[in-house]
């Protein structure tokens, strides 16, 4: 448990924080199934995508891998869907790196490109979740949507 009572594994945390994609592309928005492995966690989109986002849950590095590279690993759970990954977090040198995962956001406005021919959506962060990247089982309380 950490100083504040609440168990390590499992955090939300909710923000008003607004970011905005750098190029106008129709995948960018689409939500990601979160899996996990023995060894790794993957992101992969639920739309048609032939790559997927893996972390070593031993190292924390990450790497891309063909979507078709799941079938060879031991005990996939899809742990739910999410929005985004926001990166790696430290909070303390005597923690465990967590990844920070979007978990619900909203589109709050369209701004327009310089020339005007298409639209850059910008949204709001609405709660996030932080997973430890460890070989330890994560405990999702409550488990990201499915």
């Amino acid at each position: 448990e950490s100083c504040f009572g609440t168990p390590l594994s499992y955090r939300k945390f909710s923000a008003d924080i607004s970011w905005g994609l750098t190029r106008p592309h129709p995948h960018l928005c689409k939500m990601m199934e979160f899996i996990s492995t023995d060894d790794h966690y993957i992101l992969h989109q639920l739309v048609q995508c032939e790559h997927a986002l893996w972390i070593c849950r031993q190292t924390g590095a990450f790497s891309i891998h063909a979507s078709w590279d799941l079938a060879q690993e031991s005990n996939p759970e899809c742990l739910g869907a999410i929005w985004g990954l926001v990166g790696k977090l430290k909070i303390h040198p005597m923690m465990e790196e967590q990844l920070v995962l979007i978990r619900e956001c909203e589109r709050i406005l369209d701004l327009p490109d310089a020339s005007l021919k298409s639209t850059y959506p910008v949204y709001r962060v609405k709660s996030v979740s932080l997973i430890p990247i460890s070989p330890n089982p994560p405990t999702l309380e409550p488990p990201l949507k499915s």
